[in-house]
């Protein structure tokens, strides 16, 4: 949560619901209270009515969390049958709930979205149904309409078929690297004089890339010019085909198809999409943050940023290509590219999307101890599903557009005489035998990148975690949210100091809440001490 210990101490909480029907917002509340909200004081009326509980929670390495629903009973102060009659749809109905600490002048968004399943019957009675989240509806569509090659635009020539109607490219790092090629280059005419391959829609780092023909094989280095795509304001890279440099001509033919090469150092010198130093952009904090500047979606810049240095270290290498007939989702392209790569969660806060990021060096924001007082537990400690267990991690990376498969491979495993052995996966095998986690990506071209991500893997999958629940003074700790990282002591069930997360707290007006934690298993962090 967002208050600080003091100003949880000294307030109370209280549920607010603003419900948008029929032209206006209602303001309910479980009770009748006068809100302060930054510096408005609203009057909530009572007729709120929560049926079960709402607990914030994270699914470690989701790629997808579900949305939060809760059951709700309204009562509104007017004739909802009236209402509708009038033709106001109660189906259309949305909720934003709140949970409110009086004294803090503050609110904090737990819910906001619509009403689900309404059901109502005289103006006596009230209104029963659910609030659902619609957390990542990404309606944006990537590239820009515009941006894509047609006659109209592009008339010095006749445009070859496999031209017409494909939208620009977008280059984001260096995708194909030393030995793939990564994206698709159109031929667009000819334009003072140079025979105009396009390779991006937008100016690049690179100053020469590696041009193959489909057709004939025929493969060399062109350097990489700039220009106002004609009859536009959109700055496109390019090479010219009849470039004199080139050690071995590439056939011109309109027919072939040509495929790109980016590649970061000599000859090549740089890929697509640049950083504001001028370098190639191809760090996944960086990647993840461009995407979802082409989102629809709310997305909270603070959080963001302060997980990009870290996430940097892996580094990204793709094209954003999209069919003439549909377009990317910039949030499906961060599920389908990003998520199952990086050891982060994506969650919905007051400010919209962030992640949690998951590090074994984490920092804990907090300690508690059922030795010292600070917690009771309130379960046993029990473990994670065994199905989870990985201790040889395989990652296929390294894709290459003219053979459509990925070329190179990484494998993590406990064999001593494999070439990369982990000692954490060895342990795991000695204890599960052999299991096998595959990951295939098509963004990853980076020898290093490759096994980061197989070591984070191993660390987080190669042993069972365990789950406890302890139950704190809401006003001490309500400041935890899911993600953080504690330390947890309890020498009765042989936990000293050691790392866990938090994954789940209620949302609740209660002065107990209940943390259900994730105790982490790796041996060199979390040593097991008997009590």
């Amino acid at each position: 949560m967002s208050w600080s210990r003091s100003e949880l101490r000294a307030g109370r909480f209280f549920w607010l619901l603003d419900l948008s029907f029929a032209g206006k917002t209602w303001h309910l509340s479980e009770e009748e209270i006068l809100a302060t909200v930054d510096g408005k004081a609203i009057q909530y009326h009572a007729g709120l009515d929560l049926g079960g509980s709402l607990a914030d929670q994270i699914d470690w390495f989701s790629d997808s969390p579900q949305p939060r629903s809760v059951n709700v009973t309204l009562t509104l102060p007017a004739d909802v049958p009236g209402l509708v009659a009038q033709g106001h749809d109660l189906g259309g109905a949305l909720g934003k709930l709140a949970l409110y600490l009086s004294g803090s002048g503050r609110s904090l968004v737990v819910l906001d979205g619509v009403l689900r399943d309404p059901e109502y019957e005289t103006k006596d009675d009230p209104i029963t149904g659910s609030l659902e989240e619609l957390p990542f509806a990404d309606t944006a569509l990537w590239p820009p309409v515009t941006a894509t090659i047609n006659a109209t635009r592009w008339t010095a020539s006749p445009l070859p078929d496999n031209s017409e109607g494909e939208f620009y490219p977008w280059i984001l790092g260096t995708p194909g690297g030393v030995i793939s090629y990564g994206s698709p280059g159109f031929l667009v005419g000819n334009y003072s004089g140079e025979n105009t391959l396009l390779i991006a829609g937008h100016s690049v780092a690179a100053t020469k890339v590696r041009v193959k023909n489909k057709k004939t094989g025929e493969a060399d280095a062109f350097t990489v010019g700039h220009r106002i795509e004609p009859g536009g304001t959109r700055r496109v890279a390019f090479v010219d085909m009849e470039e004199f440099s080139p050690a071995e001509p590439v056939t011109i033919d309109p027919e072939a198809g040509y495929w790109v090469r980016w590649v970061e150092d000599s000859p090549y010198f740089g890929g697509g999409i640049t950083r504001p130093d001028g370098a190639t952009m191809r760090g996944a904090g960086d990647q993840l943050i461009w995407w979802l500047q082409r989102s629809s979606l709310r997305w909270d810049a603070g959080r963001l940023q302060a997980i990009q240095p870290y996430l940097n270290n892996f580094l990204i290498d793709s094209v954003a290509t999209a069919s003439p007939d549909a377009r990317i989702k910039p949030w499906a392209w961060i599920e389908d590219h990003l998520l199952p790569i990086l050891p982060i969660s994506p969650r919905i806060g007051p400010e919209g999307v962030y992640f949690a990021l998951w590090r074994q060096d984490a920092e804990p924001v907090a300690s508690l101890s059922v030795d010292r007082g600070d917690a009771v537990r309130a379960s046993p400690v029990s473990y994670t599903s065994r199905d989870d267990v990985a201790n040889e991690i395989h990652v296929a990376y390294s894709f290459d557009i003219q053979q459509d498969k990925l070329r190179e491979s990484f494998t993590l495993s406990g064999d001593p005489t494999a070439a990369q052995p982990h000692l954490l996966c060895r342990l795991s095998e000695q204890r599960y035998g052999r299991r096998v986690r595959e990951v295939s990506t098509e963004v990853i071209y980076d020898a290093a990148t490759a096994g980061r991500v197989a070591q984070w893997m191993a660390g987080f999958y190669a042993l069972q975690h365990r789950e406890i629940v302890l139950d704190v003074d809401s006003s001490s700790w309500g400041y935890l949210e899911p993600g953080d990282a504690v330390t947890v002591t309890d020498s009765t069930v042989g936990l000293r100091d050691a790392l866990a997360w938090v994954i789940s707290i209620p949302w609740a007006p209660a002065p107990v809440i209940s943390l259900r934690l994730l105790v982490l298993s790796n041996p060199a962090i979390t040593p097991y001490r008997g009590a």
